[in-house]
């Protein structure tokens, strides 16, 4: 059910179907074309609309009380860590925000970006910012910024809300100041057209009129009125706009108006989609009808469909949706025409018949007929043109023929005097509970000379009998009757805030003062006039304080608050539909909360209920609270409960609906007892909350690929008000080097070939190896004969070998490296002579270092050292280990020490891995000495 329960049935008119200005959003305004002729609206821009409200008198920078709260985080986005990043990664920087005080600021959260170009560089379109908040750029470090995400230069980013909630889980809207009455809407409008349109990203209330029964006036057809501002529509970007603009049957972008409206116009609204019954403007004979579009957000006309084109045919007396998706209007010829508005394409078979004959033309040669959906049913008044008699008919939209009980239409008024009666209106009638039980419409008629009488309520049954009128209708509706001519137009049927089904029939004449021009309204509930309503009950002349009372009024349209009415005086204006008073003291604010929409850290469960809806920066005195309530709705419109005001506390509780449910559209509808609060300097809001964590407001950055950035920082603050701004912590995340940037070290340990130490030291010619047999060496002490050959070489007492070592440390990747040192457990002077060094990426350094030995050794080393960048506490990192070998042959045995020097001269290691050896291939080659075998002893002589 909509939200303002109308009872009308489902499409009759765009009245009807807008009911509370239509489920949001709805993004839509009617652009038709190129500007047309001025009108005595208030300039276009006149009544600009902000983009923000921007003043809010209650909240002065002297009630800022205390700081606000931010606090900050940094998430790599790759690896989830909020300690540490690496080269090339996404950071989210989120900053958690508050509002401690008890009323609305205005409030600036700004975001250096550190080391923004350099360590880090914003990320495009990365800038969220929860509802409510302005988002903006600076790349000139906050000297200016722009609206616009200027990309990868910025370097600090920022948002502003001139309205922050408290503690900052919500979200307020402002409050309309209620509508009150526009002079003239430049045009004769037969019905205000209501509208919520979306302009500059907000929700906006409008009130379209289509000039009718135009048939030869000029191309400007169509006027808007922004009913928060009293002023000229804005264009949906908030920019001013001139109107009236022209209605064309081009799809879009036509700038002349070749369509006129008709004189009893009924609209359907599909989507943002606006059809009214259309004619062309006398420049093609004979004229085309059919059913004229207007796009309700892209500001052009969405296309004409032809239905009819037939020598003397000039009109359809309106269009209405039936429950079978197509839309029917009345030509003047009788006929009935239908549009699937699907497909903007003629019904098959149409046009259709129902018996009606050709109608009269009336005023400014156009027909004189109404049509409405009651019952399912399409039902039609027509005033023929041959004898005057007004006549009732029904369409069957199922087979598209009569209604069972209609087979030829009904007679309601016949006229001694001539084409006289008319019948502009067809309405329901209804029993105490509100149900359809049959049809009526009120005779109306230039002259008295009608039978029955002006102001007769005439009502047939569904099946086409004649049913008693309700008791006192008509008592009512002839109360103002002079004479002259009696227009009674179709009439607006509500749900009151009473709870009373009631019909609003506008009414007026020639003849009377103020051309009589009066509201009557009926209370179907109580089938009697509505209690309250005007003096004496039920009517209501005027308003008094519109035009001095001669509004002459044609039709009214329904908000869920207030009626507004047009007419042929060109007034727009408002009455309260329980009193009647002008203006309606009545206002709606529409405010669309999505709670998760606050947060942008990726995570769930923020969100826990919805809180209360209240006011701001109004006189609670001035608020009638019990007559206050606030609606709220899905996404789709469908209402998830209506909650009352508590008059202690001042606010409704809208925590029953669940938090599952999001968006809701919530629909708070205010009764004013006086409109003081509303002033130049200060705009009352309505302020919807809920309950969950602080909001966030988050962009992101990329690391960048230099291998010189070792930590990323980050640190916002917050403003409210003139206060002095208020930092968050500062968040560092350290760096884990990249690929590119991550430091590699390897050693490689090799052993001097040569036994030369010349040749073995820094500088020396080597060669190095990774294994050799050295030579044992002598250990200085003198040769004695046992131990010494012929010529005073020592052969048997060498104790040891020189081994000669060469340590290579190579940084193989991208980054510097500090504080490396050499571990090697058999050979302390090689890591001693090593220490503590440094070596840049690309970089390498030798360490020389020699031992001796006396036996076979393979000597292993390693490096350490802790990463660049790394936290306090982070182990060293060891490099793989490199080995080499020398190899110290055994001593030998002093019972061999005298055999041949020559022996002893080829006892020779060879020095090198490249001589012959008979091991495998790729193995050291150690060179081993030849002894020769000694003579053998001379055998003893015999005794």
């Amino acid at each position: 059910m909509s939200r303002c329960a109308s009872s009308r049935t489902t499409g009759r008119r765009v009245r009807v179907k807008l009911r509370g200005f239509g489920h949001l959003p709805r993004t839509a305004l009617v652009c038709l074309v190129a500007a047309a002729a001025g009108l005595s609206l208030p300039a276009a821009g006149a009544h600009a609309r902000p983009a923000k409200p921007t003043a809010l008198q209650p909240v002065a920078a002297s009630t800022v009380r205390q700081g606000a709260s931010l606090t900050k985080t940094g998430t790599d986005v790759q690896s989830g860590s909020t300690t540490t990043a690496g080269h090339g990664d996404t950071v989210r920087w989120v900053a958690s925000y508050t509002n401690p005080n008890d009323n609305l600021a205005a409030a600036r959260i700004t975001d250096p970006i550190q080391g923004a170009g350099t360590a880090q560089t914003y990320v495009p379109g990365s800038l969220q910012a929860p509802p409510g908040f302005t988002k903006q750029w600076s790349t000139d470090n906050g000297a200016t910024f722009t609206t616009t995400d200027p990309g990868t230069a910025t370097n600090v980013v920022q948002a502003t809300n001139p309205l922050l909630t408290s503690p900052a889980t919500g979200l307020a809207t402002p409050l309309p100041a209620p509508f009150g009455t526009i002079a003239s809407t430049g045009g004769d409008g037969f019905t205000p057209i209501l509208f919520t349109a979306t302009i500059n990203g907000q929700p906006v209330r409008e009130a379209w009129n289509i000039f009718h029964h135009d048939l030869a006036g000029g191309p400007a057809r169509v006027v808007c009125t922004d009913l928060d501002t009293s002023g000229p529509c804005p264009a949906p970007s908030g920019a001013a706009t001139t109107w009236p603009k022209p209605l064309n049957s081009s799809t879009a972008g036509g700038t002349t108006g070749d369509l006129n409206n008709t004189f009893v116009p009924t609209y359907v609204l599909m989507g943002s989609r606006l059809l009214y019954p259309g004619t062309t403007d006398g420049s093609t004979s004979p004229a085309r009808i059919g059913v004229g579009c207007i796009d309700l957000q892209s500001q052009s006309s969405c296309g004409f469909t032809q239905l009819l084109s037939t020598a003397g045919v000039t009109t359809l007396s309106g269009v209405v949706l039936a429950p079978n998706g197509k839309v029917y209007g009345a030509a003047s010829n009788g006929q009935i025409v239908c549009e699937d508005p699907n497909t903007n394409t003629p019904c098959a078979g149409q046009p259709y018949s129902v018996g009606l004959p050709t109608s009269r033309i009336g005023f400014a040669n156009d027909t004189t007929g109404a049509l409405d959906v009651i019952n399912g049913q399409v039902y039609i008044t027509e005033t023929a043109d041959s004898d005057g008699s007004s006549r009732l008919a029904c369409l069957d939209p199922s087979t598209n023929g009569t209604c069972t009980g209609w087979s030829t239409p009904r007679t309601v008024a016949t006229t001694t005097g001539g084409n006289t009666s008319f019948l502009l209106n067809v309405f329901a009638d209804r029993n105490t509970a509100g149900t359809e039980t049959g049809v009526c419409t009120i005779v109306g008629a230039i002259t008295p000379a009608v039978t029955p009488a002006q102001g007769t309520p005439v009502c047939f049954d569904f099946a086409g009998s004649v049913l008693a009128a309700p008791p006192g209708l008509q008592t009512l509706v002839s109360t103002n009757l002079t004479g002259g001519d009696t227009l009674y137009s179709p009439p607006e049927t509500i749900t009151a805030a009473n709870g009373h089904v009631a019909s609003y029939f506008p009414f007026w004449s020639h003849a009377g003062a103020n051309n009589a021009s009066t509201t009557y309204c009926w209370d179907w509930t109580t089938a009697a006039a509505c209690t309250g309503f005007g003096s004496p009950d039920g009517v209501l002349d005027g308003p008094p304080s519109v035009n001095g009372g001669n509004t002459r009024p044609y039709g009214y349209a329904f908000d869920g608050q207030c009626l507004y009415g047009l007419g042929d005086a060109s007034f727009l204006f408002s009455f309260d539909p329980g009193t009647g008073a002008a203006p309606c003291l009545r206002t709606t604010a529409i405010t669309v909360l999505n709670a998760p929409a606050f947060y942008c850290d990726s995570q769930t469960g923020h969100v826990r209920s919805y809180g209360t809806v209240g006011l701001g920066a109004i006189d609670p005195s001035t608020v009638n609270f019990a007559e206050s309530s606030v609606t709220v709705e899905n996404s789709s419109g469908t209402v998830l409960g209506t909650f009352p005001f508590d008059p202690t506390t001042r606010t409704a509780d809208i925590s029953s609906v669940p938090i599952s449910v999001s968006p809701i559209t919530v629909l708070t509808h205010i009764a004013l007892i006086n409109t003081s609060s509303f002033t130049p300097t200060n705009q009352p809001q309505v302020i919807v909350t809920f309950a969950g964590d602080s909001p966030q407001l988050c962009f992101e950055t990329t690391v960048a690929n230099d291998c010189s950035v070792t930590s990323i920082s980050d640190q916002a603050s917050i403003t409210l008000g003139t206060a002095a701004p208020v930092s968050s912590n500062t968040v560092t995340l350290q760096i884990t080097p990249g690929t590119a940037c991550t430091p590699t070290l390897t050693v490689l340990k090799q052993i001097c070939l040569s036994d030369d130490a010349a040749d073995c030291g820094k500088g020396g010619s080597g060669p190095w190896g990774k294994k050799t047999t050295l030579q044992r060496q002598d250990d200085g002490s003198e040769c004695d004969h046992h131990g010494c050959d012929n010529h005073g070489h020592k052969l048997c007492d060498r104790k040891t070998c020189t081994a000669y070592w060469r340590i290579t440390v190579t940084n193989t990747g991208g980054v510097d490296i500090t504080g490396i040192t050499l571990n090697d457990r058999k050979e302390a002077s090689c890591v001693a002579a090593a220490g503590t060094f440094d070596l840049a990426a690309g970089q390498s350094t030798k360490f020389f270092c020699s031992s001796r030995i006396t036996k076979d050794t393979t000597n292993k080393v390693t490096a350490s050292f802790v990463p660049p960048n790394s936290p306090p506490g982070t182990p060293p990192v060891t490099t793989a280990p490199s080995s080499a070998t020398a190899k110290c042959p055994p001593p030998c045995r002093h019972d061999e020490c005298h055999k041949d020097h020559r022996q002893a001269a080829d006892d020779q290691p060879s020095g090198n891995d490249n001589t012959d050896d008979k091991r495998a291939p790729g193995m050291d080659v150690i060179t081993t000495a030849a002894w020769r075998t000694p003579a053998a002893p001379p055998s003893p002589k015999a005794l």
